[in-house]
C-alpha cells in the first residue's frame, strides 16, 4: 500500500489545500473551517497521493474546494446579516422529546423481529445483514420517518442534562438510541460511536471546564488504544477475529481503508452515463416520505458505484459498499458540471450552521452538524447526509421559525 504512496503528491495537495484554505479561512467560524479543511484533505485529498490516481485529480479537487468555501462565505455572511439577523427564536427544552425519541429507538427495534431477548444476550457486531435484502414492514417505515423528524428535538433538549449537570444521565440519554439500533441488525457504524463520545466529551467541558485539560491529555494518551480497538472491531463485524498487529500497522490499514477514496476516479470519468435525473428526482422527492412515494425514487449512488466496480449485486455473498467521497460523487452525477454539488452542499451547511446559532443553547446541534454530518460529507458523499440535512434539520428549522413567529405575534397583539 505504501509502496504507491506519493510522498511529493503529499506535499503538492498539502501546500493546494493550505493555500485555498487560508484565502477564505474566517476566524469567527474557525471551527467549522477547521474541521471541514482536515476532513476535506483526509477523505478527498489524500488518495490523491496514490499513484495509481491520473494528475488531473488535483484539479478537481481544488476546484470542489475553491467553490465549496466560496459559496458557505457568501451565503453564511447574507443569512448572518441579513436574513437571520433579527429573527427572535424560541424553542422550549423538554425531556418529553428524549423520552419519545428513545421510545420510538425502542419500538423500531422490537418490531424488527419482536424479540426481547436480543437486548439481554447481545451478539458480536456483524456486517452480514449488508448481503441480506430485507424489507421493513409499513409501520417500521412510519416510526423511521418521525425518529428522523424527531431527533433535532431530543439532540437540542440533551442540552438540559447539561445545564443540570447530569453527565451520567446524559450518557444513558446518548448511548441507549444506539444500544436499540444496534440491536437491530447487531451492526453499529464508528463514526456514530466516535460522535456519541465526542458530544459527550464536549458536555464533560462545559460541565466541569476547570478538567478541560486533564480530559484532553487523556484523550492524546489514548489515540494509540483507540486506532486499535477501531481496527479490532472491524475486523470482528466482518467476521474476523481479534488482532495482535502493531499500532503502526494498524494506522497503514486504516489509513488505507478510510483515506483512499479517490483511487475510484478513473474509473468514475471513464463512465458515458451520469445519474443527474436520478439524483435530480431523488432530491426532489426526499422531503416525501417513503411511506407514501414507495421505492419508485429510490436511489443509492455508492449501492450503484459498488456494483459498477465490483460485479456484485446487493445479496452478493462478497457484496461490500464503496464510497466514492465528494469530488467523485460530484462527477458521477454531473461529469462536467461536478461545481454543481458543492455550490448546493455548501449552501445547505450555511443555512443550518448560521439559523442553529439564532437558537439559545443549541450547541448541541451545532457540534452534531460540524463533527459529524460535515466528516461524514467528506467521507461519503452528499447522498449520505442530505436524508437529515433536509427531512430531519430543515424540517425542524421551518417550526422552529413558524412557532416563534406565532408567539411574537401573540405577544404583540397582547400589549
Amino acid at each position: 500500500m505504501l509502496n504507491d504512496f506519493d510522498i511529493g503528491r503529499l506535499l503538492l495537495i498539502t501546500f493546494s489545500t493550505l493555500l485555498i484554505f487560508f484565502l477564505f479561512f474566517k476566524k469567527q467560524q474557525k471551527i467549522f473551517y477547521i474541521v471541514f479543511g482536515v476532513s476535506f484533505f483526509l477523505y478527498a485529498g489524500i488518495g490523491w497521493c496514490y499513484s495509481i490516481v491520473d494528475f488531473i485529480y488535483l484539479f478537481y479537487y481544488m476546484c470542489y474546494l475553491s467553490v465549496f468555501l466560496f459559496t458557505y462565505n457568501l451565503f453564511s455572511d447574507y443569512f448572518h446579516k441579513k436574513a437571520f439577523k433579527n429573527f427572535k427564536l424560541r424553542i422550549k427544552k423538554s425531556f418529553v422529546h428524549i423520552y419519545v425519541y428513545v421510545f420510538i429507538a425502542f419500538l423500531i427495534s422490537f418490531l424488527h423481529d419482536l424479540s426481547l431477548a436480543k437486548y439481554f444476550v447481545l451478539k458480536a457486531p456483524d456486517l452480514s445483514f449488508f448481503s441480506e435484502t430485507t424489507k421493513k414492514s409499513p409501520l417500521e417505515i412510519i416510526l423511521s420517518y418521525i425518529s428522523l423528524i424527531a431527533f433535532p428535538f431530543y439532540l437540542y433538549s440533551l442540552e438540559l442534562y447539561v445545564i443540570k449537570k447530569r453527565l451520567i444521565l446524559l450518557f444513558i440519554a446518548l448511548f441507549l438510541p444506539l444500544f436499540f439500533l444496534y440491536t437491530i441488525n447487531f451492526y453499529i457504524s464508528r463514526s456514530a460511536l466516535v460522535l456519541t463520545f465526542a458530544l459527550l466529551i464536549s458536555a464533560f467541558f462545559r460541565i466541569y471546564p476547570n478538567q478541560k485539560n486533564k480530559l484532553i491529555f487523556i484523550i492524546i494518551l489514548l489515540i494509540p488504544t483507540i486506532f486499535l480497538w477501531l481496527y479490532n472491531f472491524t475486523l470482528i463485524r466482518s467476521g474476523g477475529f481479534v488482532s495482535n498487529i502493531s499500532i503502526l500497522e494498524v494506522f497503514e490499514i486504516l489509513t488505507y481503508q478510510e483515506l483512499s477514496w479517490p483511487i475510484y476516479f478513473n474509473e468514475i470519468t471513464k463512465y458515458s452515463e451520469t445519474y443527474f435525473y436520478d439524483f435530480a428526482s431523488w432530491l426532489l422527492t426526499l422531503p416525501i416520505p417513503n411511506f407514501i412515494k414507495g421505492s419508485f425514487f429510490d436511489f443509492t449512488p455508492n449501492f450503484i458505484f459498488s456494483q459498477k466496480i465490483t460485479g456484485l449485486e446487493p445479496g452478493d455473498v462478497l457484496f461490500n459498499v464503496l464510497l466514492m467521497g465528494p469530488v467523485n460523487e460530484s462527477i458521477f452525477y454531473f461529469q462536467y458540471f461536478y461545481f454543481l454539488l458543492p455550490v448546493f452542499s455548501a449552501f445547505l451547511f450555511a443555512i443550518l450552521i448560521s439559523f442553529f446559532k439564532k437558537i439559545p443553547d443549541g450547541n448541541f446541534l451545532i457540534i452534531y452538524i460540524i463533527l459529524f454530518e460535515i466528516p461524514h460529507f467528506n467521507r461519503a458523499g452528499f447522498s449520505s447526509v442530505a436524508p437529515f440535512l433536509i427531512n430531519s434539520f430543515l424540517f425542524f428549522s421551518l417550526y422552529v421559525i413558524y412557532f416563534s413567529r406565532i408567539k411574537i405575534n401573540n405577544n404583540q397583539m397582547g400589549k
